[in-house]
C-alpha cells in the first residue's frame, strides 16, 4: 500500500484515514533505507523490507512505550516466498505472547503499542490485517475400530466401527503453535480355526484424533468376537466409539448388542446374530448405523463425506462383517476393520481400522505451517497424516 508523510499530521492511507503523531515524542513515520537482513527496528521509523534474496527476522523495539508505532512493508513482493518473522522481543503481539510469520506477498503492515496484555497491534490502511487472528475450517478424524476375532466353524465376529468425524470452524493467532494428534487404527480381534470360538478375541479401539484444544475426535469401537458358550457371551457385544462396534455372532443364545457411538460424531454397530446364519453385525458410521449382516460382506454403517481438501472423500465408514478376504481400513480414511467369514476349521483374519486425519483450511495464500500444504479454490490446506504441529 501507499502512505503519505506529512510532517507532524501523521500518516494518510488510500482510504482517507490517518493516523496521529506516533511516538511519544511527536512526529510521523519516517522511511529507512530498504531491509534485506535481520534487524532490531526503531519506534517512530518505516521500513520496506526485501527478502528477494533470503528471509529476514525483524526485532520489534524493547521496552516499548504506548503508541510507540513501526511500519513494515514487502519492497519486492517477495514475503511469500521469503518470509519476514516478527521476533517479539518479550512484549505480545496481539495479546499473544509468540512470534509471528509474515508471509503474504505484497503486505503492509502498521504496528502500535498498546498495552502489556495486547502487546503490538495492526492498526489502519488494509481490510484485513496480516497480524492477529485469523478463521481456520477443519475436519478432525479419529483411528478406526478393528474388526472381531471369527471363528472357523463359519461363524463371524463384527466389523469395527469408524473413526469419530468432526469439522467446523475456528480462530487462531498467528504465531501460535497448535499440537495436532492423528490417531491410529485399532487392531484386529484375533480368531480361532476351532468350533465355537471361545478363545476369540474383540477388536480394539482406534485412538482419538485432535485439533489442539478446539476438537477432539472419539476413536471408532472394536467390534465383537464371536463366542461360544453363555459364560463368554460379553466377548460378543461391539465396543463403544466415535462409531461403535458390530456385535460378534453368537452361539450362546442371544444376540450380541453393537456398540454405541458418540453424539455428532458417529453411530452405532449393528446386531450380531444369533440364528444360523452365524454373522456378525457392521460397525457403526459417520454416516449410518451398522447393521446385522445377513449376507457376506455386508452390515457396515455408511461413511461422512467432506470436500475440505477440494475434493469429495468419504471417511469414517463402518466395517463390514462376514468379508471373505478383509482389508484393513485405509490410511488417514478413520474407516473401521471389516471381519473376516470362516469355512469349517480355517482360521479367519481379520483387518484392523484405518487411522485418522486432521486437515486444516483457510481463505488465501500460506500463512501457517505443518503438514503437507496444498491449494484450492483460493484455500490453503494442510493436511496431518500423522501427529505433529501446525503454527499459525
Amino acid at each position: 500500500m501507499t502512505v503519505i508523510v506529512s510532517g507532524t499530521a501523521g500518516i494518510t492511507y488510500p482510504d482517507n484515514t490517518t493516523q496521529a503523531s506516533a511516538a511519544s515524542g511527536g512526529g510521523g513515520l519516517t522511511w529507512q533505507t530498504v531491509l534485506t537482513s535481520n534487524t532490531t527496528v526503531g519506534s517512530g521509523n518505516a521500513y520496506a523490507i526485501s527478502t528477494v534474496s533470503q528471509p529476514v527476522v525483524i526485532t520489534l523495539p524493547s521496552s516499548p512505550g504506548a503508541g510507540n508505532t513501526v511500519q513494515l512493508t514487502d519492497y519486492a513482493r517477495t514475503w511469500g516466498i521469503n518470509a519476514v518473522t516478527l521476533n517479539r522481543n518479550g512484549s505480545n503481539i496481539t495479546n499473544a505472547a509468540s512470534n509471528v510469520t509474515l508471509n503474504t506477498n505484497g503486505a503492509s503492515v502498521a504496528l502500535v503499542y498498546i498495552d502489556a496484555a495486547q502487546g503490538w497491534i495492526a492498526f489502519n490502511g488494509f481490510s484485513t490485517p496480516p497480524v492477529g487472528a485469523y478463521s481456520t475450517d477443519y475436519l478432525v478424524i479419529a483411528g478406526g475400530g478393528g474388526g472381531g476375532g471369527g471363528a472357523g466353524d463359519g461363524w463371524s465376529a463384527g466389523g469395527g466401527g469408524g473413526g469419530g468425524f468432526l469439522t467446523g470452524s475456528a480462530s487462531v493467532s498467528s504465531g501460535t503453535a497448535y499440537s495436532i494428534t492423528v490417531g491410529a487404527g485399532g487392531a484386529a480381534g484375533t480368531g480361532t480355526s476351532t468350533t465355537g470360538g471361545t478363545t476369540a478375541t474383540i477388536g480394539s479401539n482406534g485412538t482419538n484424533s485432535s485439533f489442539a484444544s478446539i476438537s477432539t475426535s472419539t476413536a471408532g469401537g472394536g467390534g465383537g468376537a464371536t463366542s461360544g458358550a453363555a459364560t463368554t457371551a460379553s466377548k460378543s457385544n461391539g465396543l463403544a466409539g466415535g462409531s461403535g462396534g458390530g456385535g460378534g455372532s453368537s452361539n450362546a443364545g442371544s444376540n450380541a448388542s453393537g456398540g454405541s457411538g458418540t453424539s455428532g460424531q458417529g453411530n452405532s454397530g449393528g446386531i450380531g446374530n444369533n440364528s444360523s446364519s452365524g454373522r456378525g453385525g457392521g460397525g457403526g458410521g459417520a454416516g449410518g448405523a451398522g447393521a446385522l449382516a445377513t449376507v457376506d460382506n455386508s452390515g457396515g454403517g455408511a461413511g461422512n463425506a467432506s470436500s475440505i481438501t477440494g475434493s469429495s472423500v468419504t471417511y469414517s465408514a463402518g466395517g463390514n462383517s462376514a468379508v471373505t478376504a478383509p482389508a484393513n481400513g485405509t490410511a488417514n480414511s478413520g474407516n473401521g476393520g471389516s471381519a473376516a467369514s470362516a469355512g469349517s476349521g480355517s482360521l479367519p483374519i481379520s483387518a484392523s481400522g484405518g487411522s485418522g486425519v486432521v486437515i486444516i483450511r483457510y481463505l488465501g495464500t500460506q500463512r501457517g505451517t505443518g503438514g503437507t500444504i496444498t491449494s484450492s479454490g483460493g484455500y490453503t490446506i494442510h493436511t496431518f497424516t500423522s501427529s505433529g504441529t501446525y503454527t499459525a
